[in-house]
């Protein structure tokens, strides 16, 4: 898309299907708490909202849902910038995000189906349309 900040596409929910950010992945997590495949992103642009969420098997036992919930602020004419506010963990559990988790992405493509963005920490993000 020319105009990705203005596109309809880019509310929807969305699956992360590759990512470079080990914080993402969990890679530095001990094995019993990293996420598994099921990563996925929630943005409501007209709302300024966005909702990250991961399943964690935990210990291969337990599927545990957490997620984070920000704000969204676009910024012409491919920057969203990211504040978060609250980590929720297994369902249940809420906690504030600290003021200084922010950062924002910028969105190198947008189509109906696809979505690829670069974050603040020069990480690529590769996400599917999950509808």
């Amino acid at each position: 898309s020319q105009d990705p900040l203005n596109d309809p596409n880019l509310s929807t929910r969305w699956k992360l299907i590759y990512t470079d950010s080990e914080e993402i992945l969990g890679t530095k997590r001990p094995r019993g708490f990293r996420p598994n495949d099921e990563i996925y992103q929630t943005i409501d642009a007209s709302n300024g909202k966005a909702k990250n969420e991961e399943t964690v098997p935990l210990f291969g036992v337990l599927n545990v849902l957490n997620s984070v919930e920000a704000t969204i602020r676009t910024e012409p004419p491919r920057r969203v910038q990211v504040k978060f506010e609250q980590f929720g963990i297994g369902g249940a559990l809420k906690v504030k995000a600290p003021p200084s988790a922010r950062g924002w992405l910028d969105i190198t493509y947008l189509d109906r189906d696809m979505r690829i963005s670069r974050g603040n920490k020069n990480h690529v993000f590769v996400l599917v349309r999950d509808d």
